[in-house]
């Protein structure tokens, strides 16, 4: 069975067609673009205060994730994976600056948790795109010795926690 988070995420775009008089279809699609849109800025914030790549390669890089996210699905556009992978995203780049000891900004993270914390809604077995890669974290971050606490609690997985909690006591009262 697919939990209740795998037809809700479809609610926005019906209530929106219904409002602009447009096919829920339609208002999909739109509002992938948005999804993807923002979650790709969203991204390039999380990088950029980190040494992960240089300046002059952002305007490619941007044309990979266009690629990535909004081409080569085909058929599974749109589709709950691929809505969890564009969510996820920037979670995973918040990894990415943390394994490297790099600093990311509370609002920045939280809100990369929320992402997180959605994708995991839709398709609970998702939580291991983020545990794996947390894994790694606090063992390079143990490596450097560095403690571990601050990375359990970072603000990513508190958001993340408070989204699965929000979306767990609507489950409950709906």
């Amino acid at each position: 069975p697919n939990p209740p988070a795998s037809i809700l995420i479809y609610m926005p775009a019906i209530l929106s067609g219904r409002v602009f008089g447009i096919e829920p279809e339609l208002a999909v699609t739109l509002l992938i673009f948005a999804g993807v849109l923002l979650n790709l800025w969203l991204c390039g914030r999380i990088l950029s205060g980190g040494e992960l790549f240089q300046p002059h390669d952002r305007p490619s890089l941007l044309a990979l994730g266009y690629l990535l996210l909004l081409i080569l699905p085909g058929d599974a556009f749109a589709q709950r994976e691929h809505i969890a992978l564009i969510a996820l995203l920037p979670m995973l780049c918040v990894y990415a600056m943390r394994t490297n000891g790099a600093l990311v900004g509370t609002a920045v993270a939280a809100l990369a948790g929320v992402g997180g914390g959605i994708a995991v809604a839709i398709k609970p077995y998702f939580v291991s795109a983020l545990v794996v890669p947390l894994a790694y974290v606090v063992w390079r971050s143990h490596k450097r010795g560095r403690r571990t606490m601050p990375l359990i609690l970072a603000p990513e997985h508190i958001s993340v926690a408070v989204v699965l909690a929000i979306y767990a006591g609507v489950i409950v009262t709906l």
